[in-house]
């Protein structure tokens, strides 16, 4: 384990080691399924696959 550093403003800042950061989304331990999509659009999520076919339905990506 990294000793903490101290900041000018005396506050511990506690460092991971490098790589540990992301564990929990490899492990998917922050998966979860929220309505987050529906409350800030006002519809239902869709799929990377069509938002691509819409966007590219109405002109988005040039040919």
């Amino acid at each position: 384990m990294q000793r903490p550093q101290r900041r000018a403003d005396d506050r511990v800042v506690q460092r991971a080691a490098p790589g540990r950061g992301i564990e929990p989304l490899r492990e998917g331990r922050d998966a979860y399924v929220s309505d987050g999509v529906r409350r800030a659009l006002g519809r239902p999520p869709r799929t990377f696959a069509e938002f691509g076919k819409s966007t590219a339905a109405q002109g988005g990506w040039p040919s």
